[in-house]
């Protein structure tokens, strides 16, 4: 289940299972499995065309799944009409980068020396990248 309504709660959840404060501008959508939560999209860094995800989980199997992913980035690139996201992850995080990657995200960059421990990796995607978005009727087209 998709989860919108308690935005303080939802970043409240992700701060508390990540090592990470989310800025004043961010907006959440979280994905639940027996009523609790298991996931929280953050997003953050809102420009015209573009902003930041972050992705938290608890790690519980099936957490990652099609419907919360396509929800994402529905609202992202449909409803909000944005050109791109943004990843950012810490290089030391191989994880996280190997996530981005399979999810779709191609690497952009590296800013030396900008996280704690070490550098941040920069991702992207287009909308016209993203896989997760839902399929048209033929003569449409996404967004």
């Amino acid at each position: 289940m998709v989860l919108h309504e308690n935005q303080f709660e939802l970043i409240e959840w992700a701060e508390t299972n990540s090592d990470y404060i989310f800025r004043g501008d961010s907006k959440a959508l979280g994905w639940a499995k027996g009523g609790e939560i298991v996931a929280v999209a953050i997003m953050d860094s809102w420009s015209e065309n573009d902003c930041c995800i972050h992705i938290v989980s608890n790690n519980s199997p099936g957490w990652c799944n099609k419907v919360f992913l396509r929800t994402v980035f529905t609202w992202l690139f449909i409803d909000l009409g944005l050109k791109r996201v943004t990843g950012i992850v810490p290089s030391v995080n191989v994880k996280a980068l190997k996530f981005n990657l399979k999810l779709g995200f191609t690497k952009e960059g590296t800013l030396r020396e900008a996280d704690a421990n070490g550098d941040i990796i920069i991702t992207g995607m287009l909308k016209s990248e993203c896989r997760w978005l839902p399929k048209f009727k033929e003569g449409t087209q996404n967004g």
